[in-house]
């Protein structure tokens, strides 16, 4: 457990952040981590059906449209 714990923790440190797109569509990529910051904005969020293992911050008060997306629940 620890050592998967302290794996989680450096690839979360080592990941980039990007932005997501706010009122626009973004297309999520494996091993990615994204921001949705933008107060009240409406992020659309695709996987096109794919497994895709991504990461979304959300650190506003936001609205996140999922089209298409699949969506897997991990306990850590």
């Amino acid at each position: 457990m620890k050592l998967r714990m302290l794996t989680f923790l450096s690839l979360a440190m080592t990941s980039l952040a990007f932005a997501l797109t706010p009122n626009g569509k973004t297309t999520l990529v494996n091993g990615t981590t994204y921001k949705a910051d933008d107060e009240g904005a409406t992020y659309e969020i695709t996987t096109n059906g794919a497994d895709v293992n991504a990461v979304i911050d959300v650190t506003a008060n936001v609205t996140i449209v999922m089209n298409n997306c699949h969506i897997e629940s991990k306990s850590w």
